[in-house]
């Protein structure tokens, strides 16, 4: 039934406004509002804030009009500034250049409450305009609740409307978007930045259905989803009330509102939307050469790891990414740079502008054997880059057809052209469609197809593995059955990268047969990977059943199944859905969940553990290690950036080897009698895979090695800088202004190793140690000719890891490690900045934390071979 109250109050709002809106702005009539706009900007971390507060008077009144349209003239009188003051939170009054604006009109036409065109004198100052833009779209508003699609000072937005009581309206703006803006983010959630905003508006009208007042609040929260203390927000409240007072106007005598318009002079038309350039405003990038000058010492090789060369790099990239190729090439061949070749190496690269590729191109060869070293480093940062040119792409696909002195320069060319193309496809608008991803796949499928050699397959199936493109999968699956062992492991190395997402239910299928061996035997590397990839799809409560009883077959890789149990454990500890279902499944069948289950031998382990946590980033270690015949055979440390939704690989560290058993005295797990003597480290920095680093490869070239020593000091691995926070956005305010959004992050990373090995006491130890510098920057700010806010940061930390392996194969072998985390110092700076001409206010804050350093707990089996070892 019907509520009659609620009949009565549609009634009597229905009688209010009978025909309210044809009726407002009667022609001939100009009403005065009182005009109020405090804007407040902050850090995350709160302290006082920096802000202004912008005071006048606006005439508005109809000078041309017919019932359903009305020609309304604008008159903004005497606008005063008022900024923060230095020793209190009050606002001053403040000379400012608002003070000398002209004192120009300007006019809208208005139809129903919809601004269909605005006009503003040909004379008028970019900001003032700006903020006029602002004060007519205030005047665009509906009296009927529902849904729109408008276009004001913010954009094109969806709009919803709401009656709060007979003449009082809420208006919600969303979505508001303008294609001109410039944005650039990155496609990670764990690295990237998210800008929530909230715009409201809340409006009184008179009983005729003129604006009475209005006042119209925004609020944009910036957070660095990595870092959740790294960002701010800013809030503007603009407000008009009638201040009732009410005149006459001079009114136009013209048939059509065209012709009434044509004749007041001096005004042109302009779109609603505030004029931004995606170029001024931006914060004002220093001259490249003398920062370069002034991050010298930041960039030297000592200070590669650390976060002094990070923050040079992130520092100096926005003003490279403006220079010329004259400019950088100027600093490329400064003889005073000469010993700073990588570095500047790395800036070209996370520059990534044509500019900087013509730069680089004009002083290496990258055929030539001689200028390998500099090569490699550039095309290995290029690859993770986080802005891909597709003219650059271009231009490293036609070199692909030159011959080249040193196959490695060869393999690390088509490995940065697939990571390219990965980074290209997920760019906005972008995606494995576009034009030159589709190329670059069209390369790497017709050059697979045409090689002969396992490894030349191997090169361009993990150049495949990069680009991660979904239109490949069946030809990763047909190589997984491939007769050759190096094939088939680097096509399920591949599948393995993609991400869960990806895989259906047929899928999952043939992972499980791949494990399970149905079709074929596999080498335990593919069935590992394979594992990986079904305990990432959420197995279900009978699946796991199965895996659980493969723990009680006959198989005799035991490692296999050690790591199924390492894993299953892991899995159980991360994700608590899928605990629920493992213990479903042990409890379901008594035989299952017993000693035998549980207790396999074998010394393949799994473990996840916090690697960082708030103040700082969430972190996470992932450590894998797959033996066979006692040795390792597959060791994989892997560091992540984790938020709620999403993890990013910062850096992964994969050890491989191969027959390398019959040092250990042999095994009796299944072993290609056939394989060679091999071993090698393989990196992955930001998801790119680079080309591996052979240790040696044959039982002769092993022996070299352990009678001359190599490696027994510590020796470079991987040493780069590389960009890892990179957004760029600008949103359109509702008082005509404009808030910009800038976060640059570095990575820079110095991986070296050491390794001794006695054949006559028979041991060995292992010493990897990985440093890592990290700095991240960030501004938000609003710029106005008459005003500028900023709120900048700045965050530094160095985190370091220590991997130490001894191992004993004098009688059974005994395998310890040592994951150990030294103190970390974290720097927080942050900088707040009111400036008018001839008067600044700055703020700064401070904040230094210090994480402890600790080891990490491994396992029960793993302490006690330590104790057996080191004792």
């Amino acid at each position: 039934m019907i509520n009659i109250r609620n009949l009565l109050i549609i009634a009597a709002v229905i009688t209010y406004f009978a025909e309210p809106i044809t009726d407002a702005f009667p022609v001939g009539s100009e009403r005065s509002y009182a005009l109020v706009n405090e804007v407040t900007v902050n850090h995350r971390k709160g302290g006082k804030n920096i802000g202004y507060r912008l005071n006048g008077i606006l005439k508005v009144g109809a000078i041309w009009g017919t019932d359903e349209q009305k020609l309304l003239k604008f008159h903004l009188i005497s606008p005063k500034l008022q900024t923060k003051s230095k020793t209190s939170d009050n606002y001053v009054d403040q000379t400012s250049p608002l003070d000398i604006v002209s004192d120009l009109e300007f006019y809208a036409t208005w139809e129903l409450g919809k601004i269909t065109k605005s006009f503003f004198s040909k004379k008028e100052d970019a900001s003032v305009l700006n903020l006029k833009k602002a004060l007519i779209s205030l005047f665009q508003y509906q009296l009927m609740d529902g849904r729109y699609t408008e276009e004001d000072i913010s954009g094109s937005c969806d709009v919803v409307y709401r009656t709060k009581s007979p003449n009082r309206y809420e208006k919600m703006k969303t979505n508001c978007k303008g294609d001109d803006l410039g944005y650039h983010s990155r496609d990670t959630t764990a690295i990237g930045v998210s800008v929530v905003s909230w715009r409201m508006s809340d409006f009184v009208v008179t009983q005729e259905g003129t604006l009475d007042k209005v006042e119209s609040r925004e609020y944009h929260e910036i957070a660095v989803n990595a870092f959740k203390s790294a960002g701010g927000g800013l809030e503007s409240v603009i407000s008009l009330k009638f201040d009732g007072s009410i005149s006459n106007i001079q009114t136009i005598k013209e048939a059509t509102v065209g012709a009434a318009v044509k004749s007041i002079k001096g005004i042109k038309s302009q779109p609603l939307p505030s004029n931004v350039d995606s170029k001024s405003g931006r914060p004002k990038t220093p001259n490249l050469k003398d920062l370069v000058k002034s991050f010298k010492d930041d960039l030297a090789d000592e200070h590669v790891g650390k976060f002094r060369n990070a923050l040079a790099i992130a520092k100096m990239v926005p003003s490279a990414r403006s220079a010329t190729k004259d400019e950088l090439l100027q600093i490329l061949k400064s003889h005073t740079m000469k010993d700073y070749r990588g570095q500047l190496l790395d800036l070209m690269a996370a520059t990534q502008t044509k500019e900087s590729h013509d730069a680089v191109r004009s002083i290496i060869d990258f055929t030539s054997a001689e200028q390998q070293t500099d090569a490699e480093r550039y095309l290995q940062s290029l690859a993770i880059g986080t802005r891909p040119r597709p003219a650059v792409i271009k231009e490293l696909l036609q070199l692909t057809e030159k011959k080249f002195s040193e196959p490695k320069m060869e393999d690390t060319l088509v490995q940065t052209i697939a990571s390219m193309g990965y980074r290209y496809a997920r760019l906005p608008n972008q995606n494995y469609d576009s034009e030159i991803v589709k190329a670059i796949e069209g390369y790497l499928l017709k050059s697979l197809k045409t090689c002969k050699e396992p490894l030349s397959k191997v090169k361009f199936l993990r150049a495949l593995q990069n680009l991660q493109s979904p239109a490949v999968k069946s030809v990763l699956w047909t190589n997984v059955y491939d007769s050759e062992r190096l094939v088939t492991v680097a096509a399920m190395k591949a599948l393995r990268s993609y991400p869960s997402r990806f895989w259906l239910d047929d899928d999952k299928k043939e992972f499980l047969k791949v494990f399970y061996q149905q079709i074929r035997k596999f080498d335990s590397s593919v069935r590992t990977l394979a594992l990986d990839v079904i305990l990432e799809l959420q197995p279900s409560v009978t699946e796991i059943t199965e895996l659980l009883h493969f723990l009680r077959s006959n198989d005799k890789a035991f490692e296999v199944k050690q790591y199924l149990l390492q894993n299953l454990i892991m899995k159980g500890d991360r994700c608590p859905e899928f605990r629920v279902r493992l213990t479903e499944a042990l409890s379901s069948e008594p035989l299952l969940n017993n000693y035998h289950i549980i207790g396999q031998k074998g010394l393949s382990t799994a473990l996840s553990r916090m690697f960082s946590k708030p103040p700082s980033f969430n972190g996470t270690l992932l450590s894998i290690q797959e033996v066979h015949g006692g040795v390792l055979k597959r060791g994989v440390v892997d560091m992540t950036v984790d938020t709620n939704t999403d993890h990013f690989s910062l850096f992964t560290l994969e050890l491989y080897a191969a027959g390398l058993s019959s040092f250990m005295g042999g095994s009796d797990e299944d072993t290609d009698a056939n394989e060679s003597t091999t071993a090698g480290m393989e990196i992955k920095v930001q998801g790119a895979y680079f080309r591996p680093l052979e240790f040696f490869n044959g039982q002769g070239e092993l022996m070299g090695h352990v009678w001359s020593g190599t490696a027994s000091e510590p020796t470079p691995a991987y040493t780069a800088t590389s960009l890892l926070h990179d957004h760029e956005e600008i949103l359109r305010l509702q008082n005509g202004a404009s808030l910009r959004i800038n976060v640059l992050g570095a990575l820079s990373i110095d991986l070296n190793g050491q390794v001794q090995l006695s054949l006559w006491n028979k041991n060995a130890h292992c010493q990897v140690d990985k440093n890592m510098g990290i700095a991240l920057t960030g501004s938000i700010s609003s710029e106005t000719s008459f005003i500028s806010l900023n709120v900048g940061f700045t965050i530094t930390e160095e985190p370091k890891l220590q991997l130490l392996t001894d191992t004993d194969f004098s009688s059974d072998v005994q395998l310890c490690m040592q994951l150990t985390q030294p103190e970390v110092v974290m720097r927080h700076d942050i900088t707040k900045v009111q400036q008018v001409p001839g008067y600044t206010l700055r703020r700064k804050m401070n904040f230094v934390h210090r994480l402890p350093g600790f080891t990490h707990y491994l396992n029960q089996k793993n302490n006690d071979m330590c104790r057996s070892i080191l004792s």
